[in-house]
């Protein structure tokens, strides 16, 4: 099979490039596209140019993509397997906290089009393409900024005060290797508020 890793540019190095050879090493013939990842460029043209790329490696339904980067590359990737030969699989491979235990989550894919008086309608065109997996490496929030590690710090304590007081408890026990991205600790806050997510969406999907 052939994969077409679409990877945000700002985590192409070292993520991204790990991510090839770890395909490539797996005997797949990976291609690779690179997403200037942002809200104004989760777009129709991104798509677009995306859907390009895969046709020029020749991708058919027995193939897959891989998204690598944060939430808004996975919304558009995601799309762009939805409506690529009328979709094929997917594998989310989220590289912020938000993304790991909530966008990456339930299979909604979307891009941003222009208002006709004007701005940006966010996520107004879109499609429930659920990713075959979700693979969350937590060694990859190391190189995450710490504004965007707040976002997702903020996503997992609501996801605690909805739906599991213990998890609230558990990041206020932790909160000294939770700052210093100590792995074990990260990996055990992701798959708790992850599972919280799952839950939900499981409930709402169909």
């Amino acid at each position: 099979r052939r994969v077409m890793l679409a990877v945000d540019a700002k985590v192409r190095s070292p993520w991204g490039v790990a991510a090839s050879r770890a395909i490539a090493a797996s005997g797949l013939r990976v291609h690779e596209h690179v997403i200037a990842a942002s809200e104004p460029g989760k777009s129709m043209p991104a798509v677009q140019s995306l859907w390009q790329a895969m046709l020029a490696a020749g991708l058919h339904r027995a193939d897959a993509l891989v998204a690598l980067g944060g939430g808004s590359v996975g919304d558009l990737a995601g799309f762009a397997a939805a409506t690529y030969l009328r979709g094929v699989d997917w594998i989310a491979v989220p590289t912020t906290l938000l993304a790991m235990v909530d966008a990456s989550i339930g299979g909604k894919t979307a891009v941003n089009v222009p208002l006709p008086g004007g701005g940006l309608g966010k996520n107004m065109v879109g499609a429930f393409h659920v990713p075959v997996r979700i693979v969350a490496d937590v060694r990859t929030l190391t190189t995450l900024p710490p504004r965007e590690r707040s976002a997702g710090m903020a996503e997992c304590l609501k996801h605690g005060l909805l739906a599991d007081p213990g998890l609230v408890d558990w990041i206020r026990s932790n909160a000294g290797a939770i700052a210093a991205l100590d792995l074990p600790a990260m990996e055990t806050l992701v798959c708790r508020s992850a599972a919280i997510k799952a839950a939900i969406v499981a409930r709402d999907q169909l």
